[in-house]
């Protein structure tokens, strides 16, 4: 009886590629899966450069009107302009220092406009929206005097 069992356990290797065809497919599935996901992100952060260039060149020529400049680059970042939100502030410089963009000061005035742009976006498979932040985010400084 002991040989029986033993020569079963010992020398049978009926289904033993499925189980490693098995073992080895989920792994290259989800490494796919996840390859495809983390590319998509990919592109969204290239789509959501692109259009913060184009809100760039928009607020060199308006900078103070901050709804065209979120719409300049939620069009050109061709994402979903619902997700995209962009916010701006103003810093000034007088002379290299920093100071009030309404007051007088010493030396040459600079004008900077900084803009944020985030675009909320979750990955298509629940499993790998931990491998990449959920909120893209991209800031820029312009000097527009």
């Amino acid at each position: 009886m002991w040989s029986l069992i033993k020569r079963f356990i010992a020398d049978d290797e009926k289904g033993s590629s499925l189980v490693e065809f098995a073992l080895a497919g989920v792994f290259v599935a989800w490494s796919l899966i996840t390859l495809i996901d983390v590319a998509s992100a990919l592109n969204n952060f290239t789509k959501l450069s692109n259009g913060m260039r184009a809100g760039q060149q928009y607020a060199l020529k308006y900078p103070s009107d901050n709804s065209g400049i979120a719409q300049a680059i939620a069009s050109a970042s061709t994402l979903p302009s619902n997700d995209v939100s962009v916010t701006t502030s103003e810093s000034c410089e007088w002379g290299g220092v920093s100071g009030s963009c309404n007051g007088s000061g010493t030396g040459e005035f600079a004008k900077y406009l900084s803009i944020t742009a985030s675009y909320s976006m979750s990955g298509r498979y629940v499993y790998t929206n931990s491998f990449y932040p959920q909120t893209l985010t991209k800031t820029i400084a312009v000097r527009v005097q």
